[in-house]
């Protein structure tokens, strides 16, 4: 038998002597192209060689996956050039139209030189949208495509993102099917997110988890996670559902998952840089600089990822009677944020990461107001009271991935320190003078093993242990009063989980899951009035609480997956620390039952891509906020519904535009009455939008041999809420974004506009608090590749 390098070889001979009748007709030109295209995956050496040659490249991504390209440079004819890059790999092409090339197997193209469609296929140099069976996801804590996910996961690829200018999670919920943002913490960043109507009031704990990889930033209840910038990420993955089995507790709504791109040795030197500036309607410029690097260390073993960014974020609120104002564009803002990796990969079986991010924040008047006379937490704008605040977040992780014949084993450790402070630093004889609002102190260490089969019987499983501990502190300083107080909270967490499927024919598969868990909580309130003790709580409680799952998945052909299931989430319990006798001491953990029918599906040509899904939630022993004189506190109790249907859909009507849809249509109720908490049956869940819509427009075509124009055109439409005591919260609102510029081999130059219909509706959390999307902005970024 011949090797790859050998077979190749012969390949060429024999196209040199039956010249063009192997081609079937179709002839390139015999002149030479001056290559330079480094070592790297496969995918991206393609990519270049697309652009350089002047020549399209179809091909499976899976097909590529994992694949390494070796360096060409220098002056070659095409064909032989892509013969370099395919040395070694396995795979061949063939040529199936005029200065078109497809990339497969060599045992595909044993009968090769014979015209193959290129349908559905990945392709460079000309745009079109990736179907379903191309984007890999990790929703199940193994690599496989969307088509084949049997749950309703919406993904964002990093060219998804770039396409659109998106910043944070804020810019993609508008794009995802059942999705809303709570509210803006005080520096107008959305870490609260409602799923499926399964919301979080206030003084409750998260019902979304949050994680980087694999890594969980959702600690101890939530709402203190940092916002991820969307930069040198591989995807963004939202997982709809509750996700209680694999991915604990904070999930009962859903998950969110930011999935970072990883060092690779074999790649070679190469990174990315963003250069961006904005301005937005009646506010002040900003400007962004975003930087990604990968840097070998030693071939085949060890590399190097830098990804950093600064941001300085114009304000766009003015206050005219603050003290030693008037104050404009007074919520402005800075953040930096580096993450580095570095991965080891001293055998093929044994891959070892070591992570650490880091992020800093400077905020001076917050994006959150408020209308009343006096406020403790955000800016007054009839008082003119000017709040300035400060957080920063550290983040450190090693993964550990052993591959054994029949499994691979993670170890994951991870450890997170994150602090925010608020301060009203006023002039002297204003209420508020030198008082300080502590948002604490967030410490956290999670430990992970997982075990995961790799063999290809019928059967396929994951066992798991999870275990994390995590303290928190913060309070409140009223100086000019002597008035302190400190509240500390402890959690312990210990879970286990496995899931297990059986293929029971060629089509269908069924998959059962389970996830035990216990929680430790222990908590302390002291209130301190000029030395004397005025509130000394120590308190503490245990919750437990098991989660299973059944999924029945049925494959017809490979173009369609339809599949059924029911799951069980819940979030953790907590403390109410209160003195008042009439409070409870602690609440439960609440309970969602979930059933959902789904479809997945692709034309045969690939062309047009989707997915729909139908879902029931029963939700029971709902976390409720109440209120007492002097406390406030979160008890269990009610019961209520969530129902709907979602839907999302691509078209790739030629190989220059595409077309994409997605939506939600909802309903969410209370069941039963709960008096002491204003809540009725048949009332509306807070937080929630009942319907929400999107459609999008890719454009791309070429202007010349090496340079290319891309357009995106985007409308955004969120359905109105309402607050716990049924008060309009916000109304519906509608949004047009679009962006569009030129690219070349190695750097592209863009503008944007965001909010181009400058879109005000006011969201009001309350008689008191209010916020606003950011007014139209429009931006311009230059892109560098290399």
């Amino acid at each position: 038998m011949y090797s790859g390098a050998l077979q190749r070889c012969i390949d060429i001979a024999m196209r040199n002597v039956m010249g063009t009748a192997l081609l079937i007709g179709v002839a390139f030109s015999a002149e030479p192209v001056d290559f330079d295209i480094t070592a790297q995956l496969l995918d991206g050496a393609l990519n270049e060689f697309a652009l350089q040659s002047d020549r399209e490249i179809f091909y499976s991504s899976g097909l590529v996956e994992g694949k390494k390209a070796k360096r060409v440079s220098g002056s070659y004819e095409p064909e032989d050039a892509l013969d370099l890059l395919l040395a070694d790999t396995g795979l061949d092409y063939s040529v199936t139209g005029k200065e078109t090339f497809l990339v497969a197997t060599e045992e595909t193209m044993a009968g090769k030189y014979q015209p193959v469609s290129t349908q559905g296929l990945m392709t460079h140099k000309k745009s079109a949208d990736v179907t379903l069976d191309e984007i890999i996801v990790t929703a199940s804590h193994r690599e496989a495509t969307l088509l084949d996910t049997s749950s309703s996961v919406s993904v964002f690829t990093a060219q998804f993102i770039e396409e659109r200018a998106l910043r944070s999670i804020d810019d993609l919920i508008g794009l995802t099917p059942g999705i809303v943002a709570d509210q803006p913490d005080l520096y107008g960043d959305n870490n609260t997110f409602t799923i499926r109507g399964v919301n979080a009031q206030a003084l409750s704990n998260a019902t979304v988890g949050i994680y980087l990889d694999d890594v969980p930033l959702t600690v101890g209840g939530g709402s203190d996670e940092p916002t991820v910038r969307m930069f040198d990420l591989e995807r963004v993955e939202i997982l709809r559902g509750p996700q209680g089995t694999l991915w604990g507790a904070g999930a009962m709504g859903g998950a969110i998952r930011y999935i970072s791109n990883k060092p690779d040795a074999a790649s070679g030197f190469g990174g990315q840089f963003r250069l961006e500036g904005l301005t937005t309607k009646d506010g002040d410029r900003g400007y962004a600089l975003d930087g990604a690097l990968n840097i070998p260390l030693a071939a085949d073993l060890a590399a190097l990822r830098i990804t950093a960014s600064h941001a300085d974020q114009g304000g766009y609120i003015d206050l005219p009677n603050a003290p030693g104002g008037p104050y404009k564009d007074a919520n402005s803002g800075e953040r930096s944020t580096a993450r580095a990796v570095l991965r080891f990969t001293p055998t093929e079986r044994v891959t070892i990461d070591l992570q650490a991010w880091i992020e800093e924040r400077d905020y001076k008047g917050l994006t959150v107001l408020n209308n009343a006379a006096v406020s403790t937490v955000v800016d007054d704008i009839e008082s003119g009271i000017l709040a300035m605040g400060e957080a920063s977040f550290y983040q450190y992780s090693l993964r550990i991935l052993y591959s054994f014949d029949a499994f691979d084993l993670l170890s994951l450790s991870s450890n997170i320190d994150n602090e925010s402070d608020f301060a009203f630093p006023q002039p002297v004889g204003t209420p508020l003078n030198q008082t300080t609002f502590e948002g604490g102190e967030l410490e956290s260490f999670t430990q992970e093993i997982r075990l995961l089969s790799t063999g290809d019987g019928p059967f396929s499983w994951i066992a798991g242990a999870f275990y994390q501990s995590a303290d928190r502190d913060g309070g409140l300083s009223l100086a000019a009063l002597g008035l302190n107080s400190v509240n500390l909270e402890q959690r312990d967490q210990l879970s286990f989980y496995g899931e297990l499927s059986y293929q029971l024919t060629q089509s269908l598969q069924a998959t059962v899951g389970m996830r035990y868990f216990s929680e430790d909580n222990d908590g302390t309130s002291v209130v301190d009035f000029g030395g004397v003790i005025l509130e000394d709580i120590l308190d503490n409680d245990t919750f437990t609480k098991t989660s299973p799952k059944v999924l029945l998945s049925y494959r017809p052909s490979e173009s369609l997956n339809l599949y059924a299931s029911a799951s069980q989430g819940f979030r953790v319990g907590g403390l109410n620390l209160s003195l008042n006798p009439a409070v409870a001491r602690s609440f439960d953990p609440d309970l969602l039952w979930s059933y959902e029918l789904g479809a997945k599906f692709k034309s045969r040509g690939g062309q047009i891509s989707g997915s729909v899904a139908l879902f029931y939630n029963d939700w029971s022993d709902i976390q409720i906020f109440q209120t007492l004189p002097g406390a406030g506190f979160t008890v269990n109790g009610g019961q209520a519904h969530t129902q709907g249907l979602e839907a999302e859909l691509r078209f790739a009507a030629s190989e220059e535009l595409a077309i994409g849809f997605s939506g939600s249509l909802m309903e969410s109720e209370f069941d039963e009455t709960v008096p002491e908490s204003g809540i009725v049956a048949g009332t509306r869940i807070p937080d929630v939008a009942d319907e929400n819509a999107s459609v999008f427009v890719d454009y791309a075509t070429e202007i010349s041999d090496r340079v290319g124009f891309f357009l995106h055109l985007g409308f955004i439409y969120q359905g109105d809420q309402v607050n716990a005591d049924q008060s309009p919260k916000r109304d519906s609102s509608t949004t047009w974004n679009a962006r569009a510029g030129i690219g070349f081999a190695h750097w592209d130059i863009a503008v944007y506009g965001r909010n181009l219909n400058n879109d005000q509706t006011i969201d009001q959390f309350n008689d008191v608090y209010f916020s606003t999307l950011r007014p139209r902005t429009y931006g311009i970024e230059l892109i560098s590749r290399f």
